[in-house]
């Protein structure tokens, strides 16, 4: 019996580290822009619901260039992949609050912090830096 009784201990412990394990998130750093019209990734790595697109954007210079694929980071839907870009992710602001009206999120800013929430709740948190980017830490 007390083999079966200490069978019964571990198999609870080993429950509730692979519930844990499930849990544990990270994190990631976006870059927040105002003027872009769509969520941008140079990496499919945090992407969930990974998706074929053709989806053409236009960048500063002036050129075209074509996301094959798209996918989701944590809140953010429909990110665009395109291998061409220098950051990891870019937070398209005008495309997350067009893409989300009925989720009722909205940004905060005082001083250099930036937050996102969702009926009060805080989703993400940003800072600016020296140079007046916004970084957006997000949950994946």
């Amino acid at each position: 019996r007390k083999h079966s009784t200490h069978h019964k201990h571990n198999h609870k412990a080993n429950s509730v580290q692979t519930h844990w394990k499930k849990r544990k998130k990270s994190n990631i750093n976006a870059i927040v822009d105002t003027g872009a019209t769509r969520h941008c990734s140079n990496t499919t790595k945090h992407m969930k619901n990974i998706r074929k697109t053709n989806t053409g954007i236009v960048v500063a210079n002036g050129a075209t260039i074509y996301a094959t694929k798209m996918g989701d980071i944590g809140v953010i839907k429909d990110v665009l992949y395109i291998p061409e870009l220098k950051q990891q992710l870019l937070f398209s602001v005008n495309y997350f609050l067009q893409s989300n009206p009925k989720h009722k999120f909205t940004f905060h800013f005082k001083d250099n912090i930036m937050q996102l929430k969702q009926k009060n709740k805080l989703v993400a948190q940003g800072e600016s830096k020296q140079n007046r980017l916004y970084i957006l830490n997000i949950h994946v």
